[in-house]
């Protein structure tokens, strides 16, 4: 017999304990059961076997395992990806009721020598490393100084946290898989229980009628036999009804058998799903304590990316093409991110950048610097970064009352003002004619905000005509709810997205906008999914390309950026339902916004750079050189950290609306579950 929970501890001894856990899947080789792979760990491994544990073990498996029991196992090597073929013996198991554990120790009895000495050398290796560690490291600082060892250490502690994560959420997608996949089974087998009853319900109707008639034909038969009259008919007719009393009794007995097994079966499916539950919820719990220690990796990372002579953030890493380059929108949300931290200084260094050293072309800032010297990278001035500087300018006198950040939104407010057409619509610059919704929504946030700010009727004014130019040009069919610009009736994500940010729902509604479909047409349109490749593994991912992908050669692309901006329009509509009491449109957009950022999340690499010290931060797309749909190509160069994406996979993280706070968003570092 396999040993007992008491026997069980000198078996134990065999194994080592390890600092780590090592990912695997296993298969008990049971007659007369089929069985998928199975995931689990291990953390105890020796030359002569391992302890599996999982969290979750059909019962009928987990009731025939015994000592004759082989289990074929999958395990995985972390870091090198390397996966290692056993079949093995159990030789003890146990079930931790209070934690939902099920341990198997396992004796190898078929694995290749190769294995087995790699697996024993990296076993020690595992188990000494920690204890040699901080010999190296004293040995490293006595050498090389402290400096360079604290760096090594910070980039290894940040590339292992981004690995956790990475693994987390692969795990609580594949268990989320899995519950659905019983959801769904447990919802067949209701809806055959639910037909079963209304068959009994109806034949068992029916019985009751035969027998009446049968009950009939009785007493005919008795009063012929009374009368010694012929009962030849009578007899038939009897012994018909009797052949269909028996048939309608076997079928009803049959579907209260099944009724039952059914009622059985759903009553395990459903204890089944409740320990199921507890490991989501456990792996859960894992994955939003590592994704808040993420998001503020990602702040240092984009701190550590600014410039302390121009103030200036860096917008990529990975791409020779954009190396030092900073753009002007990227400083704008890096300004926001700063604030969300309360990081006033590396915010006020960005726009003291714009306020006193920043060249200026036509009345405007350029779309880009370079960060080392402030020099122009990009000689192109567009109405939309403008705005959101000033946008950034004015939240930033919001939380500081420091004048001069208010001039500078007001100085950008003159420059918007030139680019006025008659009609009250911004065109995209000083040298372009075209025009472009996103770069209108934003001047409306920003000319709204200007204007409670300062009470100028001025800003109201302008602020009303960009509105009716929006609702003339912009919001003109209900088949494509949203243009690009004006005369363009192209799809980009972002313009649904920042529809909801920067008017809201109510304002929408006001404008005979449904906002509920605005956000279903970018969800039927622009929803993808694709395979996302990093450090040689292909990752299956669902997003939001920027543009609707079927007119795209290209495929399916991923907007890192732009699938943050729909998850906080989720968000912005959740709060607006729950504020409502309308909970089961919060919890439909509550579950999008999860859905999508547990998706993001599978995007989080770690920074190549030195400067990053492995940080985990967003690339721009799922792709790299691909075309948007919109006149320019995502970065080049593998691993291509983006301040755009990672910013906005922050402010999704924190349910922050950088448009306009004050239609406010619920954050998923908010909710419990």
């Amino acid at each position: 017999m396999v040993s007992s929970a008491k026997n069980s501890n000198a078996n134990r001894r065999r194994f080592l304990r390890l600092r780590t856990a090592f990912p695997l899947e296993f298969k008990p080789l049971i007659v007369g059961i089929k069985s998928d792979f199975i995931l689990g760990f291990t953390s105890d491994l020796s030359w002569e076997g391992l302890r599996i544990r999982c969290n979750s073990l059909p019962s009928n498996i987990w009731k025939r395992i015994n000592d004759e029991t082989q289990v074929e196992i999958f395990l995985h090597i972390p870091i090198i990806y390397k996966k290692i073929r056993i079949v093995g013996e159990v030789i003890w198991k146990e079930y931790t009721q209070e934690e939902f554990h099920y341990d198997l120790g396992v004796k190898f009895i078929d694995i290749s020598k190769s294995d087995r000495k790699f697996l024993s050398r990296f076993t020690w290796i595992n188990f000494l490393t920690p204890k040699l560690s901080y010999l190296l490291i004293f040995l490293f600082i006595i050498f090389l100084g402290f400096g360079v060892s604290e760096n090594i250490r910070i980039s290894k502690n940040n590339r292992r946290l981004v690995e956790k994560l990475s693994l987390a959420v692969n795990e609580l997608s594949t268990r989320e898989n899995s519950f659905n996949q019983s959801m769904t089974i447990v919802k067949m087998l209701e809806d055959r229980i639910s037909l079963i009853n209304k068959e009994l319900k109806d034949k068992t109707g029916f019985l009751d009628v035969l027998k009446k008639d049968f009950n009939s034909l009785q007493e005919n038969k008795k009063e012929l036999e009374d009368q010694n009259r012929d009962m030849s008919t009578v007899l038939d007719k009897m012994q018909y009804a009797s052949l269909n009393i028996k048939k309608l009794e076997d079928k009803i007995s049959s579907l209260e058998k099944e009724n039952a097994y059914l009622k059985q079966t759903v009553s395990e499916e459903k204890s089944f799903l409740k320990k199921q539950q507890i490991g989501i919820s456990e792996i859960y719990t894992i994955q939003k304590d590592l994704s808040q220690t993420s998001i503020e990796q990602m702040y240092k990372w984009i701190k550590r990316r600014q410039n302390q002579d121009t103030g200036l953030v860096i917008s990529y890493e990975g791409d020779n093409s954009l190396e030092g380059w900073a753009f002007t929108y990227d400083q704008a949300l890096s300004v926001f991110v700063f604030m969300n931290f309360s990081d006033y200084e590396s915010a006020k260094k960005i726009l003291d950048f714009y306020l006193n050293k920043a060249t200026r072309d036509l009345g405007g800032f350029l779309n880009g610097y370079y960060a080392s010297s402030g020099d122009p990278c990009e000689y192109i001035v567009h109405t939309g970064p403008n705005v959101w500087i000033g946008l950034a300018a004015i939240r930033f006198y919001e939380y500081t009352k420091q004048r001069e950040y208010l001039d500078l939104a007001e100085k950008i407010a003159v420059f918007l003002g030139k680019m006025e057409d008659r009609e009250g619509g911004f065109i995209g610059g000083p040298t372009v004619s075209w025009y472009s919704t996103e770069h209108n929504l934003d001047a409306y946030s920003f000319l709204d905000s200007l204007y409670k700010i300062t009470g100028k009727k001025e800003y109201l004014s302008m602020a009303s005509r960009v509105l009716s130019w929006i609702e003339k040009y912009s919001y003109t069919k209900k088949e494509i709810p949203i243009n690009r610009g004006k005369g363009d009736s192209s799809i980009a994500t972002d313009t649904y997205a920042w529809s909801i940010a920067a008017l809201g729902p109510e304002l929408l509604l006001s404008l005979d906008m449904d906002s509920d479909q605005i956000l279903e047409f970018a969800i039927e349109k622009c929803k993808v999914k694709t395979i996302f490749n990093y450090k040689n593994k292909s990752i299956t991912l669902e997003g939001f390309d920027f543009a609707r992908n079927v007119h795209l050669a290209r495929g399916g692309v991923v907007s890192a950026e732009w699938t943050g901006q729909m998850i906080v329009s989720f968000e912005i509509m959740a709060r607006f339902y729950k504020d409502r009491q309308d909970l089961y449109k919060y919890k439909y957009y509550i579950g999008l916004a999860k859905k999508y950022f547990m998706e993001l999340s599978k995007m989080v690499i770690s920074s190549p750079s030195p400067i990053g010290q492995g940080r985990g931060c967003i690339p721009y797309a799922s792709d790299i050189s691909v075309d948007t749909g919109h006149g320019w190509k995502t970065p080049s160069g593998k691993n291509t950290g983006s301040v755009s994406a990672t910013a906005y996979y922050i402010f999704a993280y924190l349910g922050y609306n950088p448009l306009n706070p004050n239609i406010e968003a619920i954050g998923l570092n908010n909710l419990d579950n």
